[in-house]
This record gives structure tokens, sequence and C-alpha cells, in this order.
């Protein structure tokens, strides 16, 4: 029966690998691209473009953050933040 599983799981993994494949990706201008060093190219591109570092409109973000919580939420929120454990630690001395 251990044996069936295990065949029948590589199979379901090996066919997986098989269909899990990237076969084109488009640049920036549209065009369809099926070769890996300009494939590998749009990755690291898309990639640089995504996690780098851009000026935004801090007011923005601020104003859309302050219409979603609540006062009674910004009070939980901004309220010092209590660790029940070290209290319990000094109160029994530790």
């Amino acid at each position: 029966m251990e044996t069936e599983t295990q065949d029948f799981l590589h199979a379901s993994v090996t066919t997986r690998k098989k269909v899990n494949h990237i076969l084109a990706l488009e640049d920036e201008q549209g065009v369809k691209v099926t070769n890996n060093p300009s494939m590998s190219a749009i990755e690291k591109n898309y990639f640089m473009e995504l996690f780098q570092r851009k000026i935004c409109n801090t007011i923005l973000v601020v104003e859309a953050i302050r219409h979603f919580f609540t006062d009674d939420d910004n009070v939980v929120l901004t309220s010092p933040f209590f660790d029940a454990s070290r209290q319990m630690a000094r109160s029994k001395g530790l």
C-alpha cells in the first residue's frame, strides 16, 4: 500500500514539474519573448522595479489610514505595550 501511494505521489509531482514552465514573457513594449537570456532580463528588470525604493505621497497614505481606523482603534493601537510575561516574572522576583 505504501509503495502504491509513493508511486502515485511521485507521478503527481513529476507531472506537475513538466507543466510548470514559463514558455514566454512579454516585455515592456508588449513583445512576446521566448529566449532564455531575454526572459531573464525581463524578470530581473521586473523585480528591480518592483522592489526599488520610490518616492510616494505619504499624505495620501496617511489620509487613507486615517479614514480606515476609528478613534477607538487609534486609542488601542497607540496605547503602551504591555508584556504580561515580563510583568509576571517581575512579580515573582525572577
